[in-house]
């Protein structure tokens, strides 16, 4: 079937892909391990090392949330149930970076269309969107969940170009990892390591240019 002219025009729109940890939202497992007397996810993790894989499985989608913390109730040494483990877990997301919202109004003038690119959880999207105040003016995203892999993965760019640039590449792509950002450019995207919104914001004004 033809594509309407509306979806077309979509498609071609210059995109800005945003990964979201530690480029939208701070993240810190901090005071999450220490819920549980550990200093670090990391080292909660060495003790319960089902967790990581748990985890891993949420973000690629083959474990549903549901599951995922049901699971982590009965793995954790603390007698908690499923809902209360929820708060917990999304306590590693803590809050909005200030200067994005910046970022994003100054994308969105320019032109460009935002869109979340992220190793997340249909949970940790749902808490992340109710954190940012942005969130309005990024209604797309390409999520790990979705694809059933993880950056820097090539699937998970493959994905992004066909669901949301009509088979191209997005017009800038930015994300915290330096192999994430490393994996795209192999493929022929403006990709950069997120250091700071200020520095942020000059890519963006030059997006497209390139």
């Amino acid at each position: 079937m033809p594509s309407r002219p509306e979806e077309t025009a979509a498609a071609a729109a210059p995109v800005l892909a945003l990964d979201i940890g530690n480029v939208c939202v701070q993240l810190d497992s901090t005071e999450c391990a220490r819920r549980l007397g550990y200093s670090s996810l990391d080292e909660l993790i060495g003790v319960m090392p089902v967790v990581r894989t748990y985890a891993r499985s949420l973000e690629t989608g083959y474990l549903a949330d549901a599951v995922f913390f049901s699971l982590l109730a009965r793995t954790l040494p603390e007698a908690w149930s499923a809902a209360e483990v929820i708060p917990w877990w999304c306590s590693i997301i803590q809050a909005e970076i200030p200067g994005m919202a910046e970022v994003v109004d100054a994308a969105v003038a320019r032109g460009l269309k935002p869109a979340f690119f992220s190793d997340i959880s249909v949970t940790h999207l749902a808490y992340t969107r109710g954190l940012l105040s942005f969130e309005s003016r990024v209604p797309d995203a390409v999520c790990s969940f979705e694809v059933g892999a993880s950056k820097p993965d090539p699937r998970m760019y493959a994905a992004f170009e066909e669901q949301l640039c009509g088979g191209s590449t997005p017009a800038l792509f930015v994300d915290d990892k330096p192999e994430n950002v490393q994996q795209a450019q192999k493929r022929g995207w403006p990709a950069v390591v997120f250091t700071s919104p200020e520095a942020l914001m000059e890519e963006v004004k030059n997006a497209g240019s390139r």
